[in-house]
């Protein structure tokens, strides 16, 4: 069994809370630091 397998069925398993889909529903427009994400990236 690949690992891919197992994320599928454990995300069949359990999905996400319903806060999750709310956040993305209301959120996809926006950009990252709008909504207050960090990023901690250096180049």
């Amino acid at each position: 069994m690949t690992n891919n397998d197992d994320l599928s069925r454990a995300r069949g398993e359990r999905p996400p809370p319903l806060w999750v889909d709310a956040f993305t529903r209301n959120t996809q427009g926006l950009f990252a630091d709008e909504i207050g994400a960090w990023n901690e990236r250096s180049d």
